[in-house]
């Protein structure tokens, strides 16, 4: 019986060791990819520490979007992302105030939308394969309606706000095309809402956020 036992602790122990070691490998190539995309961009000029700091980082590619940030100590943050009405999707407080990325890159790969985030929380991914809507927006990218935070200069934000790093929806100028490609049922519920948003801030920060939305509708 106590060979039994001793072979069942074995397993589980086994069994932990793999699940850590599979969890390490996934968190050592985040790592390594948030600091080679780091690397080339130095340090931001923070000027008040109790403050966020974003800067958009210049890309080459119309779907892929780069951020350089600085979040204040002990900062809670949540990620909303997704499309459609964003969704909470994770948390992490930052302990000691630092420098990090942000990335998101859209492609699309059978049939599918995918949205890749990278960031200090880890990686994440978002897809979307409504295929009328899917080709619509692939087809028009160029001419999609961009929210980029951080555009036009370096921002310096209250860890009151939610940051709205990315917003992307519709244009009028492409609804009655969209409409019509997609059917009404689809085009109203992409057009009432963002296609795709990405959002971070403090829980307190969303609870503000929700009610003031909440309200406007």
């Amino acid at each position: 019986m106590q060979r039994i036992i001793n072979v069942l602790l074995l397993l589980v122990i086994v069994v932990g060791v793999v699940q850590l070691v599979r969890k390490q490998r996934n968190l050592t190539i985040v790592q390594a990819e948030h600091s080679r995309l780091a690397q080339p961009y130095g340090l931001l000029e923070v000027k008040d520490k109790s403050k966020f700091l974003i800067k958009r980082v210049k890309t080459d590619d119309p779907k892929h979007f780069l951020w350089h940030c600085y979040c204040p100590t002990n900062v809670e943050l949540e990620e909303r992302s997704g499309f459609g009405r964003p969704k909470k999707c994770g948390s992490s407080t930052f302990v000691n105030d630092d420098t990090y990325l942000i990335r998101c890159r859209f492609d699309v790969r059978d049939g599918v939308l995918r949205a890749h985030i990278i960031e200090r929380m880890g990686y994440g991914r978002r897809d979307f394969d409504r295929k009328p809507v899917l080709e619509f927006v692939n087809q028009h990218w160029n001419e999609l309606e961009l929210d980029v935070l951080a555009t036009a200069a370096d921002l310096t934000l209250d860890t009151t706000q939610v940051l709205n790093f990315l917003t992307i929806r519709i244009p009028e100028s492409l609804r009655v095309d969209f409409t019509q490609q997609v059917g009404e049922t689809l085009a109203k519920q992409y057009t009432e809402e963002p296609f795709f948003q990405m959002l971070y801030g403090t829980p307190e920060a969303f609870v503000s956020y929700d009610q003031e939305h909440t309200q406007s509708e």
